[in-house]
């Protein structure tokens, strides 16, 4: 897709010495942790809470951040603003002027 392609490219870099192009991204580790990338391992928010103001910005069109999760956001930081943007998971690359709004 279009977004992804984007994000991609937006993360190459040329190194000061040789030509080719390298990732800012780690993405042997990505690699390494695909299979708990939307895992939330935490089960005691008492112990765990973050008790500053904390931002999440959600794609609407994304299912990362479900509206059934958000009581347990609220448990873990309970200072914590939602803001929706009309985008899919990669918001960052498709609404880029909402985002920083």
């Amino acid at each position: 897709s279009l977004a992804i392609r984007q994000f991609l490219l937006a993360n190459l870099y040329k190194p000061p010495s040789g030509n080719a192009r390298k990732f800012r991204i780690p993405l042997d580790t990505l690699e390494k942790s695909l299979h708990s990338l939307g895992d939330f391992p935490f089960k005691q928010p008492q112990n765990r809470r973050f008790e500053k103001p904390a931002l999440f910005v959600r794609g609407t069109k994304s299912h990362y951040i479900a509206d059934d999760v958000i009581p347990t956001i609220g448990e873990f930081f309970p200072c914590f603003r939602l803001v929706d943007i009309n985008a899919g998971h990669w918001l960052i690359s498709e609404k880029p002027e909402a985002f920083r709004e």
